[in-house]
Parts: structure tokens; sequence; C-alpha cells
């Protein structure tokens, strides 16, 4: 059964209430090395699954695609795209099944660094940097949240394109989605390719001229 319309307003771009460094609502899983838990300055592991009520969820936002090396010297450099603000930084596992998370609190401005070999090339499923989605925010709820593209350094020395990327995942079945930049001309821009699955990521590429601060709407 297809949903026939689901809207999700998105503010890219501040003070910000920091949330704890660990997630306390998911369950880690048992497995002592991998689990879920504090490694420091951030929070990183694999945990038992939680059920999402939302109709779509952005699962990423990235300046350009995510890539990392297969390589146990590999260092993982994320950073915000604002310097007005404190941020949120989370990697989470996209596919249905994948339940991997990070959290960090950084201040304004600062680069995040994570070793690759810690968490995700230990898993192959986790391996797979398409698998892996980042999300930088200001923490707030609701109308409030703020999403800034993670720009991202690695060891990939491969072609990842400069264009702001959003990928989410629905809850139901889409016939088709569109969407359109609140602020600038306001045209209506359809996603190619097919209908979507539920539960199927799914991502935008959006207008490489896109100003700061617009509001992206899905419709």
């Amino acid at each position: 059964m297809f949903k026939s319309l689901i809207t999700l307003s998105l503010f890219l771009m501040g003070s910000i209430a920091l949330y704890g460094q660990c997630d306390e609502r998911i369950k880690p899983i048992q497995n002592k090395e991998l689990r879920y838990q504090s490694r420091g300055e951030y929070c990183e592991g694999l945990y038992v699954s939680k059920v999402s009520a939302q109709d779509l969820t952005l699962v990423s936002c990235t300046q350009g695609y995510f890539r990392f090396e297969d390589k146990a010297d590999e260092i993982i450099k994320v950073k915000a795209n604002t310097s007005e603000s404190a941020y949120i930084l989370q990697a989470v596992g996209i596919p249905t099944g994948l339940y991997y998370q990070l959290d960090a609190n950084l201040p304004a401005e600062e680069t995040f660094s994570w070793k690759a070999n810690t968490v995700l090339l230990q898993q192959p499923e986790t391996k797979k940097p398409s698998n892996i989605g980042l999300l930088c925010t200001n923490g707030a709820i609701g109308l409030k949240q703020l999403y800034y593209p993670a720009q991202i350094s690695t060891a990939y020395k491969g072609d990842i394109e400069g264009k702001i990327r959003l990928t989410f995942i629905s809850s139901a079945a889409l016939s088709k989605v569109k969407w359109k930049v609140i602020g600038q001309t306001e045209t209506t821009y359809y996603r190619d390719g097919k209908s979507v699955r539920a539960r199927q990521p799914f991502a935008l590429s959006l207008p490489e001229d896109l100003p700061e601060g617009r509001v992206v709407q899905i419709m």
C-alpha cells in the first residue's frame, strides 16, 4: 500500500542544549568490544533493535558521498558545515537490521576524528560506507532543529562529488517523491526513478548553488 503524501521540512544551515554523550534510549548488544558504549570523547557501537514511529526519517545529510577505506589505520574526519554554533554529530546504520550508532557533542568549528577500525571495519555490513548515514544537528527538537551538511575527509581518493545529499527512510511505501526549496524559486523537483518501498533508503541531491539557511520541503 502506497502512502500518497508525506511532508517533511528541513532547515539546512544558535545556542544549543546538548544532550548526554551516550544515547540512553538504546540497549547495547552484549559483545564487550562492539557494543554501543562510551569511547572517551564519543559513544559508538552496535545495539539491540529499536522501533521508530516516524513516517519519514532523515538518516544522512552530507556534502558529497560518504566513503572510507577498509584499512586498519583509516581515520574518518567530519565537520559540520557551520561556524555559528556547537553541534551534535550522529552516525547511524541505514539498512533495516543494521543497528549501529555513533554520538558526539562538538564545539563550533571543531573537526571530529574517529578510527574506522574500532567498530566500522569489524562487521561486513558496517564496512560499506553506503550503509552509514551522517547527521550534524543543533540538537533541538521539532521546528527548531537545524541540519548542517557533514563535510568528510578520509583516505578515500575517488570522486565523492560536492552536492548536498539527503538520505531518507519512509515507514510506508511511496508512489513518488517530490521536493522544493522554500524561499528560492520554489520550483518543485521530482525524484528520478520508480516508487520507493517501505524501509527502502532513497537519496536526493540538492542544487549546488543552494544558499545557507534554506528550508527543504519533502512532499
